[in-house]
Parts: structure tokens; C-alpha cells; sequence
């Protein structure tokens, strides 16, 4: 058997997303980012303009958070799409939901598209029909590139012996 996806797991995540899941974001994504909204006391939200925030932290970094753009300036937020806790300061402090900033990608409706299609099985391999056609061979790994090591020149009272690494 294939060591990738199972067609079991396919229809068992599947399942999981149109009857267990209520909420509009995926399980993990919610608890990550519950993660980050608990961290928030750490953040204090200096507002620039309604989309701009510069926030100080108790450890002495500052950073700039863009609520438009949905960017931080530890690029948490750009690199995984869930916002960091800088973020979530930011949007707590405009009255916002984190929910809603969290990109499209984590929603489970995104996750029921991506599931809804079956991947259609396909016959074993006795039952293939032979083509004539010579099988493909593996690829040739002959001599690397470069120049081949040559042996070392010894000097004269050098002994012609190898030695060998003890390890």
C-alpha cells in the first residue's frame, strides 16, 4: 500500500469538516490563535492611524503592525497567516475580532472544498495493460562533476601506508 493519504483518511477528514466542525475556523487554527490572544497583556497598542499601530512590549521590542495589510513587523503574521499577538493588541484596541483577520486558507469552509472531491481508485497493478513500450531504466549516477582526487605525493622517508580515521 501507498504511504501517502489513504483514501480512508481522505473520507474520514472529510466527515469530520461537515459534521463535527461549527465554528468558521479549523480546530488547531483556533487554539493557536487563542494562544496569541492570551499573550496580548505582554503588548501595548500605540495607534498611529486607523490601520497603523506601533507596539511596545514589556521585554523592551517595539514592533509596527498593519492592519490593512495584515503585517507585523516579526513577520509571524505575513509567514503563517494566523495573527501574531501584536496583531491581536492591535485589533483588540480597533474593536475588531481576531477571527476575522486570519486568512481565508483556515476556514473550514475552504477545508470542505479542498475535501469535497473523491479521488477515484484505480486498479492494481496485474490488471494494467502491457504497452510493448521498454520499461524506463533508473538514473545513470556515474562519476560527479569536477576534477577526480588524485593520490597524495609521499615524501621519500613517507610511509606508502594508509591510515585510517578511529572514531
Amino acid at each position: 500500500m501507498d504511504k501517502g493519504i489513504s483514501y480512508e483518511k481522505i473520507a474520514k477528514n472529510r466527515e469530520k469538516a461537515s459534521k463535527k466542525w461549527k465554528d468558521t475556523l479549523c480546530p488547531k487554527i483556533k487554539k493557536l490563535l487563542q494562544k496569541n490572544v492570551d499573550k496580548i497583556g505582554d503588548c501595548i497598542p500605540i495607534k498611529a492611524n486607523d490601520r497603523h499601530y506601533q507596539i511596545s512590549c514589556y521585554d523592551g521590542n517595539q514592533y509596527s503592525v498593519d492592519l490593512e495589510m495584515r503585517t507585523c513587523t516579526c513577520r509571524i503574521w505575513q509567514l503563517s497567516g494566523i495573527p501574531c499577538k501584536h496583531a491581536c493588541s492591535a485589533i483588540f484596541n480597533q474593536n475588531l475580532q481576531p477571527e476575522d483577520m486570519v486568512h481565508p486558507y483556515y476556514n473550514v469552509d475552504t477545508y470542505k472544498q479542498v475535501y469535497e472531491h473523491a479521488i477515484l481508485p484505480i486498479s492494481g497493478q496485474t490488471l494494467w495493460n502491457e504497452t510493448g513500450l521498454v520499461p524506463p531504466l533508473p538514473p545513470n549516477f556515474g562519476r560527479g562533476p569536477g576534477r577526480p582526487a588524485g593520490a597524495r605525493n609521499r615524501e621519500p622517508d613517507e610511509p606508502n601506508v594508509k591510515t585510517t580515521k578511529i572514531m
